[in-house]
């Protein structure tokens, strides 16, 4: 996640992290990009659950990556 925040120039946070289920979203205030993620009780594989590429903001001008 890290990297393809990187790369897009937005900060993130995990608003769910277990270890079956993974929910981030961008930290800018009423941005709809998220990604979920969930995996089995006996495996490290995750899935991809729901995604949603689009920002309600420019990248790189709300979100200022700590780099």
């Amino acid at each position: 996640m890290y990297k393809y925040a990187n790369v897009n120039q937005f900060n993130y946070f995990f608003k769910r992290n277990y270890k079956q289920r993974i929910i981030v979203k961008c930290d800018t205030t009423n941005c709809l990009f998220y990604i979920c993620v969930s995996g089995g009780k006996n495996t490290e594989v995750l899935s991809l659950k729901d995604f949603s590429e689009q920002h309600k903001h420019n990248l790189g001008e709300q979100c200022q990556m700590d780099v």
